[in-house]
């Protein structure tokens, strides 16, 4: 493939930042995740996974509209593909999706394990939904990861390099 014609612009300091906590935290939550519902009787755990999924919440949401009215969502040069165009759109907007739907669908659980009229059906749906929300998000991390790496070894345009902190740039 021959190397585009046009070399994207880098984001800025503030878009860094959040993509970088944001991805921290991704995999923060999917290492240390309880492994039951169960877990959730320990008032300490069930305290900290509420103040985590909050606050994870928050973040995504706080990156969302920072990304949509003060960075721009891509950047994709203007000689991009139409199908790259959107499949990145389809990977960025299934992030914040997925990750939506994993803080609701975890706060739910946990709503419905501290609520005994909800504790049977409900909690086991929305565990399920949750499980099914945290694959299809790790999948859409994964695709988005493969498309910066498709990017930076075939694209050759800077997508990668816009992301990535400035130091390893010379002036």
């Amino acid at each position: 493939m021959n190397k585009p014609s046009l070399m994207t612009k880098h984001h800025g300091w503030m878009a860094k930042l959040l993509h970088w906590s944001t991805a921290g935290l991704l995999g923060y939550g999917y290492l240390t995740g309880v492994d039951s519902v169960s877990q959730l009787a320990d008032p300490e755990l069930f305290s900290t996974e509420i103040t985590f999924a909050v606050c994870l919440g928050l973040v995504f949401l706080f990156r969302f509209f920072w990304m949509r009215w003060f960075n721009g969502s891509t950047r994709l040069t203007s000689d991009a593909p139409n199908w790259e165009r959107v499949l990145s759109k389809v990977a960025h907007h299934g992030i914040y999706v997925g990750v939506a739907m994993i803080v609701l669908s975890g706060l739910a659980i946990a709503y419905g394990y501290a609520t005994p009229a909800l504790s049977g059906l409900f909690v086991s749906a929305m565990t399920a939904f949750h499980e099914f929300s945290l694959a299809v998000t790790a999948i859409l991390l994964l695709s988005h990861v493969i498309g910066a790496l498709w990017h930076k070894l075939v694209r050759k345009d800077g997508i990668w390099e816009s992301m990535l902190p400035n130091w390893h740039r010379r002036s």
